[in-house]
């Protein structure tokens, strides 16, 4: 069974440290930096992590969002 969350209900953002959770899972970390909203993953592969010289990736959420978007306009285009 899946829990849906269709309106954001389930997702909080701390005010002191920025880590955004959905139902209480740890999802990501919102960081403000010249008006542009990042969303900060962890890689807790650390063979990834030390190839990549960080735990830590940063992507816009314009970007993040674009991205999901592009992707579900493809899946739901008719063959």
């Amino acid at each position: 069974m899946i829990k849906q969350d269709a309106h954001g209900a389930t997702i909080r953002v701390d005010n002191v440290t920025h880590l955004i959770r959905v139902d209480g899972i740890i999802v990501c970390k919102m960081i403000i930096r010249d008006d542009t909203v990042f969303l900060e993953f962890k890689d807790g592969d650390r063979m990834r992590s030390q190839c990549r010289k960080t735990q830590f990736v940063e992507i816009p959420l314009k970007a993040f969002e674009a991205v999901l978007m592009a992707e579900f306009l493809r899946e739901c285009k008719p063959d």
